[in-house]
């Protein structure tokens, strides 16, 4: 008799831990499976107010780093055409602005300023390998053109190494 006891104990964890691991490895599955929520689900999420529009208080994640990009009419407000229209994140792409926006972008420098390929990868919005005009931010947007040395509209990462750096503020 205790040894059946001891037999159906130990099948029962067996099964229990089996149907745990596959349970999990389900879960895990559909994260990586996982696509971009769509504009109605978005607005249907993140609009607080109900007003059919998401303000920059109500957006989260890599929608508020692109908020001024999607917000065309720049009115301060997305609406459902202006989310339809946004640029589609690739799942590395949203790895990165995701990481941007917490601070946590690998690579990036503790002290001083961030190296070339840190400022390319931060700023190169079309991972082009360069920057235009559009993509740049701060004083090397006020500097591009004299960084530009090519005038191709373009600054390439052997431009950028070849420019003066700025002394911090």
């Amino acid at each position: 008799m205790k040894l059946n006891t001891i037999k159906v104990g130990i099948l029962s964890i067996a099964i229990a831990s089996l149907f745990s691991i596959n349970v999990n490895a389900q879960s895990s599955n559909r994260s990586l499976n996982r696509q971009p929520p769509t504009t109605a689900e978005l607005l249907n999420m993140m609009d607080a107010n109900e007003d059919g529009k998401l303000s920059k208080k109500e957006v989260k994640g890599p929608l508020k780093n692109l908020f001024s990009k999607i917000d065309t009419d720049e009115d301060g407000f997305l609406n459902k055409e202006e989310l339809g229209n946004a640029p589609k994140l690739s799942g590395k792409r949203r790895q990165k602005q995701q990481g941007e926006a917490q601070g946590k972008l690998k690579g990036d420098s503790q002290k001083g300023q961030p190296n070339t390929d840190e400022l390319i990868k931060r700023m190169d919005e079309n991972e082009d390998g360069k920057l235009s005009m559009e993509e740049v931010k701060g004083r090397l947007k006020e500097n591009f053109e004299k960084v530009d040395t090519d005038e191709d509209g373009f600054i390439s990462k052997e431009e950028l190494e070849k420019a003066p750096k700025p002394k911090r503020r």
